[in-house]
């Protein structure tokens, strides 16, 4: 079964132009099991990775092609009293947002 991403308007600045190779690039994936320490999370459940940059052996997405990406993530931690966690995502190894 293949997976359908649904068409999106996005409205952009007119200072911004078209240099797109017409390459759509997207991906969608989720972890299977716990994980625990400060790691890079290797998402195990690829649902969608069109044009391959998201790489489940390292958990990292390479930006192949130029252009403007949207990130986003949820996270669901279970634990008990003094439990805490936080996510970092990085662009080329320095942390961008906590």
């Amino acid at each position: 079964m293949a997976c359908q991403i649904p068409n999106f308007v996005l409205v952009l600045p007119s200072s911004v132009t078209s240099h797109g190779s017409g390459e759509l690039i997207a991906f969608y994936v989720g972890l299977k099991s716990p994980h625990e320490g400060y790691e890079v999370l290797r998402f195990d459940d690829v649902v969608t990775n069109l044009g391959n940059h998201y790489d489940p052996t390292t958990g990292k997405f390479s930006c192949q092609v130029r252009g403007i990406y949207f990130f986003t993530y949820h996270i669901l931690m279970r634990g008990g009293d003094g439990t805490s966690m936080w996510a970092d995502l990085c662009k080329n190894g320095q942390v961008e947002f906590r």
